[in-house]
């Protein structure tokens, strides 16, 4: 997942997350409602996420 994805789902942004989701995906579902669907169905921890760390690079 990248920093602008986290980033938008931080702003419950599904169109910037669906856009930014792979072609195969966005072929399957069509619609950004559909992605935010099966994202808060099936990854619920991505969907309303308690803490998340990005890693450090050293």
């Amino acid at each position: 997942m990248s920093n602008a994805q986290l980033q938008a789902f931080q702003r419950n942004d599904a169109i910037t997350i669906f856009s930014l989701s792979c072609p195969e995906l966005q072929r399957q579902l069509r619609y950004s409602r559909a992605f935010m669907e099966m994202i808060k169905i099936n990854y619920q921890p991505i969907y309303s996420p308690r803490f998340f760390a990005t890693p450090r690079h050293f």
